[in-house]
Parts: C-alpha cells; structure tokens; sequence
C-alpha cells in the first residue's frame, strides 16, 4: 500500500472530482481513488463494491493510509447502500457504459440530488453520452488518456439548465475534446479511421450479400463523421 500511485487514467478521473465533496465511489475495489480522494482533494468517500474480498483489501489499505474518519466502506449494489442527500458527486469508472447507464437508472432519488457525475466507462460511450442529457445533466468537461495503449475517456458532469441535443458526431467523439482539439482524440481518431479503412476494404472483397452493403454504409457514413472532425483539428494547425 504505501507508496502506491494510481494509474495514469484513474487520476484523471480523480481530479476531475471538485475539492472537498461528499463522493460515492462506486465499484471502489481496492480504495486507490477513495484515499487519493481523501487524502489530496479533501473528500468525504463512501467506497462502495459489492464484492467482500476486495472491501476487505479497501478496509486494510485505507487504516494503513489513516483515513478511516473521512472513507466509509459500504457493501452495496451501486448507488443502493446510500441514502439521498449524503453525497454531492459519484465517481464510477472502469465499467461499461451501459451497466454505468443502469447504475445511475436504478438510484434515480440518489442521483436526482447529484451535483457531478464524474464517469470513465469502458464502452458504449456514446450511449451513456447520449443517457447523461436525457437525465438532465450536461458533460461539462472531458478528458482522455492513453494507458498502456489503450483510450480511455472521462467526464465530469453537472445538472443542465436546458434540455440539451449533440449531434451524433458530438455523442460519439465527445464534443468537448473536439472543442478543445483534445491532442489524445487525434491519436484516437486516425488511429479509428485506418482501421475502418482496412474493414470496409476486407468487406468489398467479401460477398456482397444486402448485410455486408449495409456494414459498408454504416462504416463510410463513421468515416465521414471522422473525417469532418479531423478537419476541425486541420484549420485550428492553418
């Protein structure tokens, strides 16, 4: 425990929790976001896992580091463990977007009384995007690592004063790192369009059954999406 630092994408995902909030930090497996939590942005955590062997883990590492007084551990399934009105933000990350999406749908009295939703999902990140305006809230910010070779996308969250509507590319790419010219989505993005490139290539040689015209339709139209976002980052270098 001591001397552990967390991985280069879950500190981003902790500092993009607000100093000194009450955070729930759902899926918290061994505690590392809790105590950076506790211990550098002065929060109150509640870390909450649904799993006995890791709480245990949590429960040593956080006596270790000395913050039994500002880290509870909880055993609940997601949000269920908490009572409305005891936290201002959630953190969950490391899951998909769609469970994320389901977490936060079952605790609707919880989250109705968020200030931040602070979110790093694995997958379906358009989806969840997509679930973030429909609940009234708003990605306020969004950031982006590269971790051991893979992306990894984070946003912070906040109540909305207005419905809001991106447009598709905005859900899929995430309209704040466009706006901010995100140097990582850049990787990402050309990295994305080489390899749709080599699938619509192995496609067209393939049988050109009405399926695998649909798959290439559905691949040019990302493509083009791509594309226009790409020429974005262009006349920000002119």
């Amino acid at each position: 425990m001591r001397g552990f630092r967390l991985s280069d994408r879950m500190e981003a995902v902790a500092e993009m929790v607000p100093f000194g909030v009450r955070v729930a930090d759902v899926g918290c497996d061994h505690a590392y976001v809790s105590i950076y939590l506790a211990d550098h942005k002065g929060c109150t955590v509640y870390a909450t896992d649904l799993r006995d062997g890791p709480l245990a883990i949590a429960m040593e590492n956080i006596k270790e580091a000395g913050l039994e007084e500002k880290i509870d551990i909880i055993k609940s399934d997601g949000l269920k463990g908490i009572e409305a009105g005891d936290i201002d933000a959630v953190v969950i990350a490391g899951m998909g977007g769609l469970l994320i999406r389901d977490i936060l749908d079952s605790s609707k009295n919880i989250v109705d009384d968020l200030k931040y939703l602070i979110l790093q999902p694995q997958s379906e990140i358009s989806e969840l995007r997509r679930f973030i305006h429909s609940i009234g809230f708003d990605m306020v910010d969004e950031d982006m690592v590269w971790d051991d070779g893979k992306p990894y996308f984070m946003m912070r969250c906040e109540k909305a004063s207005k419905i809001l509507c991106w447009s598709d590319i905005e859900y899929s790419y995430g309209k704040r790192l466009i706006e901010k010219k995100h140097p990582g989505l850049l990787v990402y993005l050309k990295r994305r369009l080489d390899t749709l490139k080599e699938i619509e290539k192995n496609l067209k040689n393939s049988c050109m059954s009405e399926k695998v015209k649909e798959r290439i339709a559905t691949i040019e139209q990302e493509e083009m999406g791509i594309k226009d976002v790409l020429s974005r980052f262009a006349k920000e270098e002119d």
